[in-house]
């Protein structure tokens, strides 16, 4: 198996499997989101608004109604990926918004 093929993949079974994540969840009061133990910081006037994240091995983009909010680099393991899929998330499709070179060159 070729690991630059694997880029932001989950290999599983000796498969490259591409986990692409979206998952929408609720800014609670705090302003305070937690995704598999990682937290995002929205501050408390974002409180109770759904918010879309579009995650991978190396960048988390999150959305408000469709449209880029932030991009951070991704600090989620695959297990993590597997998790969000079990808890609701669905497979994405390509990224919303571009990934910055910064952030690419991190990728294996």
């Amino acid at each position: 198996m070729d690991p630059k093929g694997c880029a932001n993949a989950v290999v599983d079974a000796q498969r490259c499997i591409r986990y692409d994540i979206e998952i929408a969840r609720t800014v609670p009061g705090s302003g305070n989101l937690t995704a598999c133990g990682l937290q995002f910081w929205f501050g408390p006037d974002r409180a109770r608004q759904s918010i879309t994240l579009w995650v991978d091995t190396t960048v988390v983009h999150l959305l408000v109604n469709g449209m880029g909010l932030k991009t951070v680099p991704s600090r989620f393991t695959t297990a993590q990926l597997r998790q969000l899929l079990a808890d609701g998330g669905r497979l994405a499709g390509p990224p919303p918004i571009p990934i910055p070179t910064a952030m690419r060159s991190r990728e294996p």
